[in-house]
């Protein structure tokens, strides 16, 4: 089966640089006879790629946002086109906005079913966070009444999306997925914490206001007064770059605090080995899959409760929730971690477990593949 998969995200040009975007597909590839991607290129020209089933159409990325919108619209549509003429069967949208809108017109001119995809609070968040919240929310919920089925990848987005007024029989949970041959404890024991001379905290993601790294910094500057052996690592890339390492500096943490940049995925699982507690201080999530695969790795996790994290890291059982995004909430839940070395050890052990029952990768892409087949065959 045929199915084409819109995506407003940026790849690399070559679908086997992205690890596991690239793995995923290949994947998913298995169940059907042909995915067609279009997502945005990193560069301003146009790519294509083929990698056995999977081909990737990518369309140009320039400094002008609202012209990278319009170059991806017309050719969503118009790639749309051509695969209606070629015999798709289904599409799918893996961001509600611009992506969301592409996949409407294709699957209505087509008579073919959309399959909208929610990964984050979109639908009914509350307060004001980023430019135009409102008319993003208004668009996703609209695109949302027009999917013919909506994945989302936690509880909580699942219970968001009833409140917003999308039918119950058009939602199918299926959460994140993790690499649990890839993702494992490689060099420490499970849990264990506090292994060399430094206690080394990691925090990963896009360094982005909404998740928080500002409060993780100021946060530390508490956990360092107490233990002055502990190191920070910040590992990605974003806009927040600067202000982060001003802020780094006035608080007197140059020395303590380190920014990595955005690394390859494939060194993610060393990183999470060779550090002892992992950190998420993000004000807003769906699922993040980043939190599984450090759950997975044997890393004890500390996590602000938000989106679907306390499906995942339930308090003193998996993880450490912390209730609320602020620097002496987070540093309360570091320092215990740090100090209490048996928790993290039998945390850790019920975290590999969960992830191993729940999130496994082949279960999850089974799972997708059985929602996309599944949606075909019902129209």
């Amino acid at each position: 089966m045929k199915t084409l998969v819109l995506g407003f995200h940026v790849f690399p040009p070559r679908l086997q640089s992205d690890e596991l975007n690239g793995r995923t597909w290949a994947a998913l590839s298995y169940y059907l006879s042909e995915i067609v991607l279009l997502t945005q290129s990193s560069d301003a020209r146009f790519h294509r790629d083929r990698v056995g089933k999977v081909v990737l159409y990518e369309s140009p990325r320039t400094t002008w946002r609202v012209l990278d919108i319009v170059v991806f619209m017309v050719t969503g549509v118009l790639l749309g086109l051509v695969c209606i003429v070629r015999g798709i069967k289904a599409v799918v949208c893996s961001e509600l906005v611009i992506s969301g809108l592409v996949g409407f017109i294709v699957s209505r001119v087509g008579r073919i079913p959309l399959i909208a995809e929610v990964q984050g609070e979109i639908l009914t968040a509350s307060t004001r966070s980023y430019p135009l919240e409102g008319v993003i929310r208004a668009i996703s919920r609209w695109v949302c009444l027009r999917a013919d089925r909506v994945r989302v990848v936690s509880r909580r987005i699942l219970d968001s999306a009833v409140a917003a007024g999308i039918p119950r029989r058009k939602l199918f949970l299926i959460p994140s997925k993790v690499d649990t041959s890839v993702f494992k404890p490689i060099s420490k024991k499970v849990g264990e914490v506090g292994r060399g001379p430094q206690l080394q905290f990691i925090a990963i993601g896009s360094l982005v206001p909404v998740k928080g790294f500002d409060v993780l910094i100021r946060a530390f500057k508490l956990v360092f007064s107490q233990i002055p052996n502990a190191r920070l690592e910040i590992v990605g890339s974003g806009i927040e770059l600067r202000n982060l390492e001003r802020l780094r500096d006035s608080l007197g943490l140059s020395e303590s605090v380190s920014f990595r940049g955005r690394v390859s995925h494939l060194q993610i699982p060393a990183l999470l080995d060779n550090s002892d507690i992992f950190v998420l201080s993000s004000h807003s999530e769906g699922l993040p899959r980043v939190v599984l695969e450090a759950m997975a790795s044997g890393t004890p996790v500390v996590a602000t409760a938000v989106g679907g994290v306390p499906e995942v890291v339930r308090h003193e059982v998996t993880g450490l929730l912390v209730p609320h995004c602020t620097p002496d909430d987070l540093a309360t839940a570091m320092i215990r971690a740090a100090k209490d070395k048996s928790l993290c050890r039998a945390m850790s052990d019920n975290a590999i477990r969960l992830i191993k029952k729940q999130y496994d990768w082949d279960l999850i892409i089974r799972r997708q593949a059985s929602l996309i087949l599944g949606t075909a065959r019902s129209e």
